[in-house]
């Protein structure tokens, strides 16, 4: 095989995901491969992955066949991880709706492939982002055989979490809860994608377009265009000649200093702020802290680690319910958790990163808990011998 190995991002009997590069040139850029093992993931998914037309789509360098395994190379996503960009990055409501236009359009290129990819694809792992509005798909194919004959309902109930998602800045999904600050008609959007309630993207689409909201900022008339008329009209009055221009700022700013001198003459009445009354302090609320150990203190290719949390809510009768992990190396996200707890087997060594973000009862959320540490390779724990039995630098 052409391809080189250059880390393992997950490996089963069924199905492997590498970074690789080709191993003919020497300045070869780098790729993400799908192997695939299985016979039935291989069967369900071969002839979309043969098509010319969605390898283009998807941004696929090329599939092949080699020793009974079928093989999918992609380029690399060069944006940001879903996220990471949605937990660091509080949208305005125009960002929020340009993104989701965004999701309707790439979503709906993929209407050619079998459900069972769209819906991988629309794993929030799967997902980048690239100069804060485009989307990118990363072509990372985990498949589980439960799912292999999944309908598109599915594959629209994943796009109705990423929805959720965008509107609150956050992919907290274990209750599928709706925030108070979700608009009411994008909360039912929501609701009918996840109950299974439309057959098609283009009615989600339609009914998106068709609410206040949407009209308000980005239809005929919207907020959007009216600032960009404002713009082209402040571009035209750039055209009206100096001395007009100078002949009115000079008549607003006497108008202006007329208005000041007339106010300096009143006597303004004297404003002393009301104490905030116990029951305001009472609704304040703290953010949690989140905080975690591993339960290695070194760490080698092989050994399964549980990362524990320790973290803390300061406000009386609350505490933390909800957990956010995110594995990542080489900055790539490979496993995420919604329990109070990671765990994950290193197959390679390399340079790790496990992060945590933690929320209380309100909703609030923590800053994220970010601790780097290095797999080390195997073959340098050795055999235990003697005394070396003393595991303590490894608990």
């Amino acid at each position: 095989m052409k391809y080189e190995i250059v880390e393992t991002l997950c490996k089963d009997e069924l199905q492997a995901v590498y970074i690789v590069k080709n191993s003919i040139f020497e300045n070869s850029p780098k790729y993400v491969m799908n192997e695939l093992i299985d016979g039935d993931f291989i069967y369900a998914v071969k002839d979309d992955f043969g098509d010319s037309t969605l390898q283009k789509l998807l941004n696929i360098e090329e599939t092949f066949y080699d020793d009974s395994k079928f093989y999918i190379i992609s380029n690399i996503c060069k944006g940001e991880n879903y996220e990471s960009f949605i937990s660091s990055n509080n949208l305005r409501m125009i960002d929020k709706l340009y993104l989701c236009e965004e999701l309707f359009k790439k979503v709906g290129e993929l209407n050619g492939l079998i459900p069972l990819i769209q819906y991988t694809l629309c794993d929030f792992s799967n997902i980048s982002i690239m100069n804060k509005k485009r989307i990118c798909f990363n072509n990372i194919y985990v498949f589980n055989k439960n799912i292999l004959t999944i309908g598109y309902a599915q594959v629209l109930s994943r796009v109705g979490d990423i929805i959720w998602s965008i509107f609150t800045n956050s992919i907290w999904d274990a209750e599928k809860s709706y925030k108070d600050d979700i608009p009411p008609a994008i909360g039912t959007i929501i609701a009918k994608c996840r109950a299974g309630q439309y057959d098609t993207l283009a009615q989600v689409d339609e009914d998106f377009k068709s609410t206040l909201i949407y009209s308000t900022f980005m239809g005929r008339g919207s907020l959007d265009d009216t600032i960009h008329a404002k713009v082209k009209k402040a571009a035209t009055k750039r055209k009206i000649a100096p001395l007009v221009t100078v002949l009115v700022l000079l008549l607003l700013l006497s108008g202006v200093s007329a208005g000041i001198w007339k106010y300096m003459k009143r006597e303004a009445p004297a404003f002393t702020p009301e104490p905030q009354s116990s029951i305001e302090q009472e609704k304040k609320n703290t953010k949690p802290v989140a905080k975690f150990s591993p339960s290695l203190n070194k760490i080698y290719a092989g050994d399964m680690v549980t990362f524990l949390d320790q973290s803390a809510d300061g406000d009386l009768n609350d505490g933390v319910k909800g957990y956010s992990w995110s594995l990542s190396k080489d900055e790539t996200i490979i496993a995420t958790s919604f329990e109070n707890s990671l765990k994950y087997t290193f197959e390679s060594e390399g340079a790790y990163s496990v992060g945590l973000v933690v929320k209380d009862s309100k909703g609030e959320s923590s800053d994220k808990y970010v601790f780097d540490f290095a797999v080390l390779p195997k073959e340098d724990i050795g055999e235990p011998t003697g005394d070396s039995m003393n595991l303590g630098d490894r608990k």
